[in-house]
């Protein structure tokens, strides 16, 4: 009896030796997520304790009743719910980051230097420092470090400027408006040539024009071109022209001229109002051709024998046969001819008694 005794108090022990061990295992797990810890080594024994009670408890449940044995589950129970209440660890929040807020400079306030596109900046500073030490200057863009800019057409706009001032201890800033004005130059107009051109052709001219501003230009071209650089000349074209070209960019024109000569192309009359023609002995064969001349020219108009240049020709009864009739039509440079067919068909006459008389 007194042995059994000695054996339950045994187990009492241990059950309560394990009962700590949860206890100091909750308390250590509470602890590592209260506490920023630098290294490992306290995780990797509470392991090991770990692993020490759960050998503890698989020998000591072999020895076990039944109520013992439920007794260590509900302490096993009690060991999960500590462990999830255990607070969870958080993250530190990292620090917020300070907003840089752009300083915001008051332009109407400062003060303002103008010059126009193409002219140097070049700044004249006073400054005073009662130790009369030496100032070294710094100056933002778009000038350099010695203060200047050579501004070109484009430059345009305004510019805030700051300046400091640094005697190798202190330093002083003030900032001030650039202008920079517009400097208006008149469009260029590229050389143009001469052009000659005959009658009949067409005449192109398209005039290579800029502007260093950049300004839109309006282009025109005068009579007979026109402002789309085009002409079609025809047979009435012919002459000596000055042409002018003019560029304007809003504000400023220039305008430049070239010499166009359109020579005379002659062109050849024309013949109509022919066919070919049959006529009888006796009748009178009439030719009357029409003549055109687009260039005006006096046109001289010729008709081959046996109708003649008058165009009338009176058959008798012996003409009877076929003709080719040539008529020619010339300006004086060109001409043109054109032939027709002429049929004169025979006409038997009676015989006809002169007179009688005794033989």
């Amino acid at each position: 009896m007194t042995k059994m005794r000695g054996m339950f108090k045994m187990k009492q022990l241990f059950l309560v030796l394990i009962l700590v061990s949860i206890v100091l295992l909750a308390g250590c797990k509470v602890a590592k997520v209260s506490l920023e810890v630098e290294n490992s080594e306290p995780e990797k024994e509470l392991v090991g304790m770990d692993k020490e009670i759960q050998a503890l408890q698989e020998e000591l449940e072999k020895s076990l009743t039944d109520e013992e044995i439920e007794l260590v589950e509900a302490i096993e129970k009690r060991k999960e719910e500590v462990a999830q209440e255990a607070p969870v660890e958080e993250k530190e929040a990292e620090p917020a980051k300070e907003e840089v807020k752009e300083e915001k400079i008051d332009v109407s306030k400062l003060q303002k230097l103008e010059v126009q596109e193409t002219e140097l900046v070049k700044l004249k500073i006073s400054a005073q420092d009662d130790d009369r030490d030496t100032l070294k200057y710094t100056f933002s863009r778009p000038l350099n470090q010695r203060g200047e800019w050579q501004t070109n057409y484009g430059d345009e706009g305004e510019y805030i400027i700051s300046i400091t001032a640094t005697d190798g201890t202190s330093t002083t800033k003030k900032d001030f408006v650039l202008v920079v004005k517009k400097k208006n130059e008149a469009p260029s107009i590229a050389h143009l040539s001469d052009i000659t051109a005959q009658e009949g052709e067409t005449v192109r001219v398209e005039p290579k024009v800029t502007d260093v501003n950049n300004d839109k230009l309006k282009v025109s071209i005068s009579e007979p071109i026109g402002d789309d650089g085009m002409w079609e000349t025809d047979h009435k074209s012919a002459g000596t022209y000055k042409i002018t070209v003019k560029a304007n960019d809003g504000q400023l024109t220039s305008e430049a001229s070239f010499s166009l000569v359109v020579v005379d192309k002659n062109m050849p009359p024309l013949i109509t109002g022919l066919a070919d023609m049959t006529v009888k002995e006796g009748e009178i064969v009439v030719i009357k051709p029409n003549i055109k001349d687009l260039d005006g020219d006096t046109v001289k108009i010729t008709i081959s024998d046996p109708v003649g240049d008058d165009g009338e020709w009176k058959t008798g009864y012996t003409d009877h046969g076929s003709y080719s009739i040539k008529v020619t039509a010339n300006d004086g440079k060109d001409k043109v001819e054109q032939t027709i067919k002429l049929v004169v068909e025979d006409v038997n006459r009676a015989p006809e008694i002169l007179s009688i008389e005794l033989a």
